[in-house]
Order: C-alpha cells, then structure tokens, then sequence
C-alpha cells in the first residue's frame, strides 16, 4: 500500500519494538505501549494477504472501478506513500492506492481488535471515539515513510516528521547524539533543518 519494502518495515518495527522497551522504565506501570500490525492477528501473513485482496475487488466491483478522489484525499495519499521511481507515470496511481487503503479498511480482522474498552485508539484525523494526534506537534507525515528532524526556533528545537517530499525540499546539517541505554543505527544522528 505505501511501497515500502517488508524488509524495510521489519527492520523499522523492531527498532521500535527497542524503542518501547527503552521507555518502558520512564512510564507508570499502568500504561502500557504497543506495537500490533493488522496482518499480526491473522494465522498467517499469506491469510491478511488474501482476505486484503478479496476486499479490494470488492471495493473495486462496488465503486465500478476506481475511486475518485478528494483534494484531501489525494494529500492523503501523498503524504503516506513512497513512490517507487516510475510509479507516478501511472496518471491513477493514487486511486490505485487509495483502493488497497479502502479494502485494508474492511478487513476482519482490524476493528476487533484496536476497537476495545481497554485500548485508546490513536489517529491521526479525528474519529468517533478516538484521540486525534498528528505524528509530533507540527507534523501529519506518517513516520512510516517519513523522517525525523529537528527544526531550530531560536534556543528550541521542534520536532519534525517530514514526508519523502519535504525532505527533498530541504536541507540539513547532521549531528551526533547520545542517549545512554538507546542503541541502534536510528540512534546516533539527528538531521537538523536549516
């Protein structure tokens, strides 16, 4: 859906599984963070892949084809996705994309188990029933294809998660950072927008 390679993801989700395990000590005992994919509640990745797709002709048969998009709804889709060089020679690309988040949206496996009293839903637009947040104060890029930065505000820094656009439009001075007990490649440098 967003073009991101699985092993890229895979790599991604236990660096942040590191991450969670890292805070763990700085939060109350009561509050616990988790990291839960949809396809993680299916016996196996091939049983998500094959509903996901049986819920994309779906949605494909009852729209007659491809949606047509908001101008919300395309920025959406272009702050979600990373575009595989080529990709955007398809002038319905973001329809394409847009058709595997509605059929993703349906599968049965989603809303059983993030819709419970005993979790707090978080999203990034509001929706009954959850918290609406963006990816930091400042930012709505989805770190999932984004990057963090820090923006310098006089003697602040702010938080940035910036879509593979913005940080093209750029630029940044890299610096080191050492935060003792949180290793990893992601750890160690900070790109700062200048």
């Amino acid at each position: 859906m967003d073009n991101v390679p699985k092993e890229d993801t895979e790599r991604y989700i236990q660096s942040f599984r590191k991450l969670l395990d890292f805070i763990k000590s700085y939060i109350p005992e009561n509050l616990k963070f988790t990291l839960n994919r949809v396809g993680d509640q299916y016996a196996s990745y091939d049983a998500f892949k094959e509903e996901l797709f049986g819920n994309i002709e779906k949605v494909k048969e009852e729209l007659n084809g491809l949606p047509k998009l908001t101008p919300e709804q395309i920025r959406l889709v272009d702050l979600n996705v990373k575009l595989k060089p080529g990709y955007d020679n398809d002038s319905e690309w973001r329809e394409k994309v847009f058709l595997v988040h509605e059929g993703y949206s349906i599968v049965s496996k989603r809303r059983p188990y993030y819709r419970t009293p005993d979790k707090i839903f978080i999203i990034t637009k509001p929706l009954p029933n959850s918290v609406a947040v963006g990816t930091t104060k400042r930012s709505i890029a989805k770190f999932w294809v984004g990057a963090g930065v820090l923006e310098k505000d006089n003697e602040n820094y702010h938080m940035l998660v910036l879509s593979p656009n913005q940080l093209d439009q750029n630029k940044f001075q890299k610096e080191s950072v050492d935060i003792k007990g949180l290793n990893g490649k992601n750890f160690h440098l900070i790109k700062i927008k200048i």
